[in-house]
């Protein structure tokens, strides 16, 4: 179960991303994402899903890192700008929702 949250945790810093931005897209706090992934509790299967999708591997990269046993598939020129704007939407989303609750 360590070796399991170790993971996680290398993966985030891996992905370029911090603790504080996973914690956002699962819709929790930082301290309570960093709690879930260093305490000695079982972590449940449902957060590392989400992790992965946040991250986006494979869960399967999660368990077996720092090996891989999907292969990244490289998406065509047209889906990456459209990954890219559909990132920068959430991004502004996001932007909105916290002017709203301000």
């Amino acid at each position: 179960m360590k070796q399991l949250k170790n993971n996680i945790k290398a993966l985030i810093k891996e992905k370029g991303k911090t603790q504080e931005e996973v914690a956002s897209a699962l819709g929790i706090k930082q301290n309570t994402l960093s709690e879930k992934i260093g305490k000695n509790e079982r972590i449940k299967f449902q957060l590392i899903s989400d992790i992965a999708d946040i991250l986006e591997i494979p869960i399967i990269d999660i368990i077996t890192y720092p090996d891989k046993y999907v292969k990244e598939v490289k998406k065509c020129e047209k889906c990456e700008e459209l990954s890219l704007q559909i990132k920068h939407l959430n991004e502004y989303i996001e932007l909105l929702k916290k002017q709203i609750k301000d």
